[in-house]
């Protein structure tokens, strides 16, 4: 009896043995392979967090670009109305208000992101007439040209831009054909509130009969609304 239970364990602790050693080699197996999914599982994570760090940067640079472009139109646009301007003694005097109030217009017209447009002359400078302008539409009792167009109601309407007489004593380079960019700055408008910049071009003039040369005779401004650039970030 003895001799039988005696086998019957040693055939049990073989097959304890036998099986034990399967089930440790399976738990090996289980591990291991855990360890090649989490691998797997952290190196796929990590190729996707590069591949969204890299399509980040990749949407960046073109967003970048893409403001850069806007920013560089409007910039572009003011300062070849000044090359235009320039040649207001082409003009004939009676006509010099009305072909830069007309090219102020068109300008505003075709250009939605443009809250404001203005043109800021020295007293007398660009005509002669201030007296005869005196207190008419686009100036004040002065008659100086400090005329320009706004959208801050809604609309296109004429308006006086006395407020930016000192846009006349800016710190203009007058070797370069730079403008100067304000800082960005909060517009309480008639219909709603806007951040915007300002950026200002100067006109100035050569005389070759009386060797003066770079001699400021106004300025010329637009006020951006910075609405299009926070719609390309978001």
């Amino acid at each position: 009896m003895f001799g039988r239970l005696r086998n019957s364990f040693n055939s049990l602790k073989g097959w304890i043995q036998r099986y034990q050693i399967a089930f440790f080699n399976t738990l090996v197996a289980v591990i291991l392979i855990a360890v090649v999914i989490f691998v797997l599982l952290n190196r796929s994570s990590t190729l996707q967090r590069q591949t969204a760090e890299e399509n980040m940067i990749s949407e960046a640079g073109i967003l970048a670009h893409e403001v850069q472009s806007i920013y560089n139109s409007y910039y572009s646009l003011i300062r070849a109305t000044t090359q235009i301007m320039k040649n207001y003694q082409n003009i004939e005097i009676e006509e010099r208000r009305n072909f830069i109030n007309n090219i102020m217009t068109e300008i505003l017209e075709s250009n939605r992101s443009l809250v404001n447009i203005y043109s800021i002359w020295l007293p007398n400078e660009l005509d002669g007439m201030d007296d005869f302008y005196a207190n008419t539409m686009g100036t004040d009792e002065t008659g100086q040209f400090i005329s320009g167009y706004s959208r801050e109601r809604g609309w296109i309407e004429q308006d006086i831009f006395g407020h930016y007489r000192y846009v006349l004593d800016m710190d203009f380079d007058p070797y370069s054909l730079s403008g100067i960019v304000s800082e960005p700055r909060a517009l309480t408008g008639r219909y709603r509130n806007a951040y915007v910049i300002d950026i200002r071009f100067p006109i100035f003039e050569n005389n070759y009969l009386t060797d003066s040369f770079n001699v400021l005779k106004g300025v010329i401004g637009v006020t951006v609304d910075l609405e299009v650039f926070q719609y390309l970030v978001e």
